[in-house]
């Protein structure tokens, strides 16, 4: 069977196995509760992995070359980075999150990576623990987040080389199939892919397998994570007040 670094290893030629400071209990640039980033970066290395994502930016360092000799030093290589966009709000908000979208580009271009994972605007709640207005989008917000994100995906290619891969979220107006399945049908393959999630997708109740017989050539990364569905089933009809999307794409 080998060690888990040696089958690691031996996948490199297929799936790239990493994982990211989010699996450390990492949230935030800086927080006093989290493990320090050179003890992040110790540990992954020490579990097998070769492959990191970036984390909330600067928790890592944004000094590339920095940054570039401490993941050296720990045999690991960045995968990727994570931005936050509310692009249904128009082109605007693409104006507004551009340079900080910029600056993660950057450094994740300068360190090899392919891959900028985009999560959108998630919802806000009231002291009562409900959603705070409309649990999805209405038909203008849909239109001008379709068009964002391929505005989005095609400044990441042409000016840094990165492929846009879209997380839906719990919490957020993308999380059921008919959701996904709408943004994957009126975006442009070129500028959009996904990044499913599968304990993000599961929290609507969504088919990972499903959605990967369905969109193949549309899912260009991938996090594996956990959901527990009948609680997140019970735990979402009573906050949202409203039965459960069936998941069937519209």
């Amino acid at each position: 069977m080998g060690t888990l670094r040696e089958n690691f290893r031996r996948s490199s030629s297929g799936v790239r196995v990493g994982t990211a400071p989010d699996s450390w209990g990492v949230w935030n640039p800086q927080d006093p509760a989290q493990p320090p980033a050179e003890q992040y970066l110790r540990e992954v290395h020490e579990a097998g992995y070769h492959w990191t994502e970036l984390g909330p930016f600067g928790y890592l360092g944004t000094d590339a070359a920095r940054l570039r000799d401490q993941l050296s030093g720990f045999d690991l290589s960045l995968s990727g980075g994570t931005v936050f966009t509310a692009l249904h709000k128009g082109a605007g908000a693409l104006e507004a999150v551009w340079p900080s979208v910029r600056e993660v580009a950057a450094l994740v271009q300068s360190l090899g990576a392919r891959y900028l994972i985009v999560i959108p605007e998630l919802r806000v709640r009231g002291p009562d623990g409900a959603v705070r207005g409309s649990r999805t989008f209405s038909v203008d917000e849909w239109d001008r987040f379709f068009a964002g994100h391929d505005e989005l995906g095609r400044r990441l290619l042409e000016e840094f080389g990165l492929r846009q891969q879209f997380h839906s979220h719990a919490e957020s107006p993308v999380g059921t199939y008919g959701e996904v399945a709408r943004l994957v049908q009126a975006t442009n393959p070129e500028f959009v892919n996904l990044c499913l999630d599968t304990g993000h997708f599961a929290y609507y109740l969504g088919d990972s397998l499903r959605l990967i017989r369905d969109f193949p050539d549309r899912i260009g990364y991938l996090h594996l994570s956990r959901s527990i569905p009948c609680f997140w089933l019970t735990c979402s009809r009573t906050i949202y007040r409203s039965p459960m999307p069936s998941g069937r794409a519209s």
